[in-house]
């Protein structure tokens, strides 16, 4: 059962790796996609590359450790981790050299997709590592536009008591990270 199921009155937004816009955007049609590996290895995603691999050639790149990087940055914002953690991912995947260069064996990636809300947060440093060669697709804008839609639908008149965070993490990252980038 899922949580929409479990709590049909609850509100819920999801994030999804944007490879239907990737392949639209993309020139060269090689896009990499940095995700974590549940969301790679998940039903849903395996679903949307179904649906788009036969128009362009996809490299996954399971990001182990990097949405802990971003969290621990909270605590010491130090962003030479971030970006160590990023471009050690992009080198063991054979498609960054660490001179600016994204590449798919012989084919040039020209979109790289930030498959995880996490990523957001290190989407500068990314970019920064990449150039201007390679568009940086992130859906952290929409899901946030998304879910300021959704909580002023279902804002009551009554003042604020209580902001409760869900996570499958650990929920005093969370509460960092509500407060340094939220400003909750």
């Amino acid at each position: 059962m899922t949580s929409c199921e479990t709590h049909p009155n609850l509100p819920i937004v999801g994030i999804e790796p944007a490879l239907k816009p990737a392949v639209a955007i993309s020139q060269t049609k090689h896009i990499a996609v940095m995700a974590t590996r549940s969301t790679l290895a998940s039903a849903r995603f395996a679903a949307l590359l179904s649906a788009q691999s036969s128009q362009a050639s996809f490299v996954l790149l399971p990001c182990d450790g990097l949405a802990k990087a971003i969290e621990r940055a909270l605590q010491n914002p130090d962003a030479s981790k971030i970006i160590a953690a990023c471009a050690s991912i992009l080198r063991a995947a054979g498609i960054f050299d660490g001179q600016k260069e994204l590449f798919l064996t012989s084919k040039p990636v020209d979109t790289l997709v930030l498959g995880c809300t996490h990523y957001t947060f290190a989407a500068e440093h990314i970019t920064t590592l990449l150039g201007p060669g390679v568009t940086l697709l992130d859906t952290g804008t929409a899901v946030a536009l998304q879910t300021r839609r959704v909580l002023r639908g279902n804002l009551s008149n009554q003042p604020m008591q209580q902001i409760r965070w869900f996570s499958t993490g650990q929920t005093d990252l969370l509460d960092a990270a509500a407060l340094a980038w939220l400003g909750l």
